[in-house]
């Protein structure tokens, strides 16, 4: 069973935004992979890589498209992360909400 627990170190006003990036599975592996990178950058490869061996039946093609063109422009519009298509980078900038993750692997 999937567990997420939220807790705001921020302003209450915070808390809509972040519950439109936790609506998909997939940003949800996302943030999840990327908030335990101690601040290190994470190859965009590894990131499809990720979100891949969740959804095994799914095109990796595909995958990567959603991910580059959908999934990490929103969570960098919120700031949660830089995106550094030309290096193939994605850091982890943090979030004003702490979020806990445990995802099953599904």
């Amino acid at each position: 069973m999937s567990e997420i627990r939220i807790r705001t170190t921020g302003p209450d006003e915070e808390f809509p935004p972040i519950f439109d990036l936790l609506s998909d599975r997939r940003r949800l592996r996302l943030l999840a992979h990327l908030s335990c990178q101690s601040g290190r950058p994470v190859d965009f490869d590894a990131l499809v890589d990720v979100v891949a061996a969740a959804e095994p039946s799914a095109d990796r093609e595909s995958l990567a498209i959603s991910i580059a063109h959908v999934h990490l422009p929103k969570l960098e519009a919120a700031g949660l992360i830089e995106y550094d298509s030309a290096l193939g980078e994605v850091h982890w900038l943090g979030s004003p909400v702490e979020i806990e993750f445990d995802l099953d692997p599904r």
